[in-house]
């Protein structure tokens, strides 16, 4: 699904959102939140409760049969995440204040099930993109949400460490998406200006990003909150993944 735009300055750098971008969110993170909500409603005393686990995995973005891009994994804005955290809460009767710590805690031991998760998985089609778009000359960047060594585990398991360039995480000294901070700080680095950078998301917040660093190319994928409503009215192209760009003439012009 394509926007009509004029398109001023030939690409030379991209910049990649993470998660529910370079992969498909459900299929990595599913059964690895499963876990982690589990653990908090164990650590609860509310461990056979099916129901209860299915609602609060909704919460976060994950339902049985896909995704919810209203979940807080896709949500970014921290008075929102807190409002829904906070009716979820009251709804079924769990401390507000005890639920986070539990669940960050929580989320830190499935460092081992995410590493085995990502290493049964064939990223080869990845790999080929990103050596592709290295051969065409282009600059690669990550910026993401996650931490610094969640980012290092998966670059590293799915062999994109080496092909990129940049990286900002929540640990940078960045302000977080969807300021352009960190897109801004991509351009200096590379010596590109705004518009010769494309940005790649899966999030309105990724296209937020994109549009208030004034990006040349705003590109959506549906691997992660596939809102597709919202990412189609943000980004000027809207693709079921990433593997969809190599037949993109933005990006390889015949």
């Amino acid at each position: 699904m394509k926007r009509t735009r004029l398109y001023g300055q030939e690409l030379k750098g991209v910049i990649f959102d993470k998660d529910g971008t370079l992969f498909n969110y459900r299929l990595v993170w599913r059964d690895v939140l499963s876990s982690t909500v589990s653990a908090v409603l164990t650590a609860l005393g509310k461990e056979d409760t099916p129901q209860l686990h299915d609602s609060f995995l909704s919460l976060l973005g994950i339902t049985p049969t896909g995704v919810n891009p209203h979940g807080l994994v896709f949500t970014h804005n921290h008075c929102k995440t807190f409002l829904k955290m906070f009716g979820f809460c009251v709804r079924h009767r769990i401390n507000l204040f005890i639920v986070p710590m539990l669940y960050k805690k929580a989320l830190r031991n499935t460092q081992k099930q995410i590493s085995r998760t990502l290493e049964s998985m064939d990223f080869a089609p990845q790999i080929a993109l990103f050596t592709r778009l290295k051969d065409h000359g282009y600059r690669i960047g990550i910026i993401t949400s996650d931490t610094a060594e969640s980012c290092e585990v998966f670059l590293s398991h799915m062999g994109l460490a080496s092909l990129v360039d940049f990286i900002a995480t929540r640990d940078h000294e960045v302000k977080r998406k969807p300021h352009p901070e960190a897109f801004h700080e991509f351009c200096r680095m590379t010596g590109l200006s705004p518009g010769q950078v494309a940005v790649v998301g899966d999030t309105d917040t990724d296209m937020l990003f994109a549009r208030r660093g004034k990006a040349g190319y705003i590109v959506a994928v549906l691997s992660g909150s596939n809102d597709v409503p919202k990412l189609t009215r943000l980004s000027d192209v809207v693709y079921p993944d990433i593997l969809s760009i190599n037949d993109d003439t933005r990006f390889f012009p015949r």
